[in-house]
């Protein structure tokens, strides 16, 4: 830490400013189409084909892109999303449930 005479503020990261960023400000994911979409055991069920989010930064769809030769795109409901991190959309629910939805 390093000050700047007896009257100076304190310099330090990130440089003694404030913020402007509201604390309780959302953040919206960075969810990007291609990203990874797992179950709650962590294994990968597909990708993101689409995600939207609503105004307060809410997930409101889930399309998601599995398969190779045959792909097939399953809608996800909203409810279902336990967690958005970037780059991998996880689920509440496991393998089974996805692929009761797929059929």
């Amino acid at each position: 830490m390093t000050t700047m005479g007896a009257a100076a503020r304190v310099m330090g990261f990130p440089g003694g400013e404030a913020s402007t960023t509201p604390v309780d400000a959302p953040l919206a994911p960075a969810v990007a189409e291609g990203d990874d979409v797992l179950d709650r055991d962590g294994e990968k069920l597909g990708e993101v084909e689409t995600f939207e989010l609503d105004e307060n930064g809410h997930p409101v769809r889930l399309v998601v892109r599995s398969g190779f030769i045959f792909a097939s795109e399953t809608d996800v409901p909203p409810e279902w999303i336990e967690s958005v991190r970037d780059g991998a959309v996880i689920l509440t629910e496991p393998r089974a449930s996805f692929e009761a939805r797929s059929a």
